[in-house]
C-alpha cells in the first residue's frame, strides 16, 4: 500500500468530516434553540418524537467515500457524530474519520442550553501534514539521542 495515497486518503476524510460538522451545527441549534428548558429525551436516552421532527435532514452519502450522522446517545449532551470513509486509492481498503458535535447540554432529559458553536476546524492539505509527520519523526530521534546520552542517570 502506497504510504501518500494512504495519507492522501486520512487527509480527505478529515477534511471532509470537518467541512460537515461546521455545516450541521448551526442547523441543528437553530433546530434546538425553541426546546432550551423543555425535555428532549425519553427515558431511554432517545429524542423526543416532537425534537426528531424539528431537525433537519443531514447528509448521508454512500459510496467509497461517504458520509453518514448519526445521534450519539447521552444524558448530558445532545451530540451528533459525523463519520467520513475514504478509499485508498488504488486498494479495496478504507480510512474512516469521526467529529463529535455538541449542541446542547441536558440534565434530567431537559435541554438546559445550546453549547457554544465549535471553532473552526482546519483543513490540511497532503503537504502540510506529510511535513508535520517529518517533523516529529525528527523530534522522536533527537529525543532518544538526548536520553541515550543519559543512560547512566535514568532513574533520576
Amino acid at each position: 500500500m502506497n504510504n501518500l495515497n494512504k495519507l492522501t486518503a486520512k487527509v480527505n476524510a478529515v477534511d471532509r468530516a470537518n467541512r460537515c460538522a461546521e455545516e450541521i451545527y448551526p442547523l441543528l441549534a437553530n433546530a434546538l434553540r425553541p426546546f432550551v428548558g423543555e425535555k428532549v429525551l425519553k427515558q431511554n436516552g432517545v429524542l423526543t418524537k416532537k425534537v426528531e421532527d424539528a431537525l433537519p435532514s443531514l447528509p448521508q452519502t454512500h459510496g467509497i467515500q461517504s458520509t453518514s450522522v448519526h445521534f450519539h446517545f447521552s444524558k448530558w449532551a445532545l451530540c451528533w457524530i459525523v463519520k467520513t470513509c475514504e478509499n485508498i486509492e488504488g486498494t479495496c481498503t478504507y480510512l474512516y474519520h469521526e467529529v463529535a458535535v455538541y449542541v446542547g447540554e441536558v440534565k434530567d432529559s431537559i435541554l438546559t442550553k445550546l453549547c457554544n458553536p465549535p471553532e473552526h476546524y482546519p483543513t490540511y492539505t497532503v503537504k502540510e501534514v506529510a511535513n508535520l509527520i517529518q517533523r516529529v519523526e525528527e523530534a522522536k530521534n533527537k529525543y532518544e539521542e538526548l536520553r541515550s546520552s543519559l543512560y547512566p542517570f535514568e532513574n533520576f
